[in-house]
């Protein structure tokens, strides 16, 4: 997934996943994209402050539900 092409699929309230679906990414009330692990409530940014880079691996993300139906929408 590109960076345009997650902050597409957040803002629009997808279920964007990173690596596993125990890893979930979202966009808090402040407008920061951020990744949670669900088993251990750790997270992170996916940006840097700048947003010009990332903190995770943007080729692991993933729309968890419809995958392939939401992918040909984002382009």
């Amino acid at each position: 997934m590109t960076k345009q092409e997650l902050i597409k699929a957040l803002d629009s309230g997808l279920d964007v996943r990173w690596s596993n679906d125990s890893y979930e990414c979202f966009k808090d009330t402040t407008g920061i994209y951020s990744i949670i692990c669900t088993s251990n409530d750790s997270m992170i940014g996916i940006f840097s402050k700048d947003m010009k880079r990332t903190n995770i691996g943007l080729n692991d993300c993933y729309i968890k539900e419809e995958q392939s139906k939401w992918k040909i929408q984002l382009k």
